[in-house]
């Protein structure tokens, strides 16, 4: 079962009389797992608004949040009121994760989420994970969050290490031409051969990948 969010409206707490919504509303799947507990939970997937300020799309600076513009600071702070729509809608079911591309920095992690922390969900992996791609370090920001509220145990939150990339190609050299090739179609730069390793990743993504385990083998308490 999936479901957009109804994307409603909820008053800015840095502008006066502004309405907001979510620049890309989240989408929400329920699953069950096809074995002899039938356990089922559902995962909500966000993308929320581009870190800093943009004046020419109206957002202004998140006062207390370095670096931010109110626009994704609104939607981390509006994040608990999105998982309480999707905990009504998917039924006899009180298992929910979130899991997506915040794009709050590592300083404003724990304020930013708060609502959410303090209704009984937690970080499925460290908060300070650093998981997008920096331009001269490898590195840069834990914009990718993972939070959980569940009678199912969760563990093994982490990232994959996207720079491990070409130790799972089995021709790197073919892949870069095949690379190159897609740019010059899309009249995209193209890679230089002596490119740095970053250069080459950012091609495949800007972001690395997240993932967890949930134990389905217990039952869970559906309430």
């Amino acid at each position: 079962m999936g479901l957009v969010y109804e994307n409603t409206s909820y008053n800015s707490i840095f502008q006066e009389n502004q309405q907001l919504n979510y620049v890309r509303p989240p989408y929400g799947m329920k699953f069950r797992v096809k074995n002899e507990k039938q356990n089922d939970f559902t995962v909500v997937f966000g993308h929320f608004d581009s870190p800093g300020r943009k004046a020419k799309a109206g957002e202004v600076s998140a006062k207390g949040f370095s670096g931010q513009g109110n626009y994704e600071i609104e939607e981390a702070l509006n994040l608990i009121n999105v998982m309480n729509w999707y905990d009504q809608k998917d039924g006899n079911n009180n298992d929910l994760i979130f899991m997506g591309d915040t794009n709050i920095k590592k300083k404003n992690g724990n304020k930013a989420f708060k609502n959410l922390l303090n209704s009984g969900y937690t970080s499925a992996m460290d908060m300070e994970e650093l998981t997008s791609l920096g331009r001269t370090n490898l590195w840069s920001e834990p914009y990718d969050k993972m939070f959980i509220k569940s009678d199912l145990t969760s563990m093994n939150g982490q990232k994959f290490d996207i720079y491990s990339i070409f130790s799972h190609i089995e021709d790197e050299i073919k892949w870069k031409e095949e690379v190159n090739a897609q740019s010059k179609a899309n009249k995209t730069k193209e890679i230089e051969e002596n490119a740095s390793l970053n250069e080459w990743v950012k091609k495949v993504s800007d972001h690395t990948f997240t993932f967890l385990e949930l134990n389905v083998s217990n039952q869970d308490n559906d309430e």
